[in-house]
């Protein structure tokens, strides 16, 4: 199968799907915006500077066009709704396949008029949209896409690169976050939660992975507040860093108020860090089973402060916790499980077979 993939090229998850469809036999184009490290055979930059905006998805779709024309792919698939997505749309080569992240559902689609335009277009177009979690099938339903050609997807992770850690290596006191710096991950719930955790636990640590338009923000506020000396901001970590970080890890905190299926939640859960994690539909779809992990409501660092507390005294906790998520890491969570799936529907689509709503099982309509 020839694949058009429409995709940033200094995105993780691009990586992941050119590595396994590459991996699987197929012939992969990736065509990206953002000008990036080399990571496919057949690469093409539609820009010579770095970013996304809208402005250049539409100066791009000229060249797109010419480049699908000359690739005459078996199928189009465009990740992200709101640039690559809309890209894919507007080169309206077919069949095409859209993936949604979110927070592009319902967040980003619900800002205004463009947003709401754009993204009935690109659902008009495409012959098959994924969504990253279930609960995010009625919002792309809302907003145009065919019920009968909406699918949950989950990438998910490979569990070999995150193993389980041991109790030997795991810091009791070490608390991890990898989420970016943006007002919608509230990275600042668990730094304002933290004076209460190192009044209990003074030797608490709290490393923070990543980077984002907030990050000295952050710094100041984990400064105002007195616990600067507790936090680690450590900027972006390679896959190998992060695993690494999450076998030593006694706790994994995520403060989101928006998600799909979290891959940083499964990378916690295959590496037996304990999570402590926003109460949203998203990661209640992924902690199910009770004593998986804990969760507070967005923004409540009070609550957030007794369920870190809790967890730091009863390190007995993680212990029951690990088997389940594991277990869960390597079935719901598998990388390599989904993207067959993925790649099932893929085929069946070139094969000019039609879907039937989320169930996964290809078939006329």
């Amino acid at each position: 199968m020839r694949i058009a993939l429409l995709s940033s090229a200094v995105n993780l998850h691009t990586t992941r799907w050119v590595e396994f469809f590459t991996e699987r036999g197929h012939e992969v184009h990736l065509l990206s915006i953002q000008h990036g490290e080399q990571i496919c055979q057949r690469q093409y930059s539609l820009s010579k500077s770095d970013g996304i905006s809208q402005l250049k998805v539409f100066r791009a779709v000229g060249k797109a066009r010419r480049l699908l024309k000359k690739i005459n792919p078996d199928v189009v698939l465009g990740q992200y709704l709101t640039s690559h997505g809309l890209l894919g749309a507007l080169a309206n080569h077919h069949p095409l396949v859209v993936v949604a992240w979110s927070p592009e559902l319902p967040y980003v689609a619900d800002r205004h008029a463009y947003d709401r335009w754009r993204m009935r277009k690109i659902f008009r177009r495409a012959e098959l949209t994924l969504v990253c979690g279930r609960h995010l099938i009625d919002d792309a339903i809302r907003f145009g896409a065919d019920q009968r050609r909406v699918a949950a997807t989950y990438v998910g992770i490979d569990p070999v690169r995150f193993p389980l850690g041991s109790e030997a290596e795991r810091e009791p006191l070490l608390l991890f976050t990898s989420r970016e710096f943006k007002d919608i991950l509230h990275v600042d719930t668990v730094i304002r939660a933290l004076p209460a955790v190192v009044n209990r636990f003074p030797g608490v640590k709290l490393i923070l992975a990543n980077d984002g338009p907030l990050r000295p923000v952050m710094i100041e506020l984990a400064v105002e507040l007195r616990v600067a000396d507790n936090c680690e901001f450590i900027g972006r970590l390679s896959q190998a860093e992060t695993a690494s970080y999450l076998r030593r890890a006694a706790v994994y905190v995520s403060c989101s108020e928006v998600d799909g299926m979290s891959i940083s939640l499964l990378e916690t859960m295959s590496s037996g860090a304990y999570p402590v994690v926003s109460d949203i539909i998203a990661n209640r779809e992924i902690l199910t089973k009770p004593h998986q992990g804990s969760l507070f409501p967005v923004g409540d660092h009070e609550i957030l402060a007794k369920q870190l507390i809790e967890v730091l005294e009863n390190p007995a906790r993680r212990t029951v916790a690990q088997q389940l998520n594991r277990e869960l890491a390597l079935t719901l969570g598998s990388r390599e499980n989904n993207l067959a799936l993925i790649e099932k529907r893929l085929l069946a689509l070139v094969a000019g077979e039609e879907f039937v709503d989320e169930s996964w099982q290809p078939g006329p309509i």
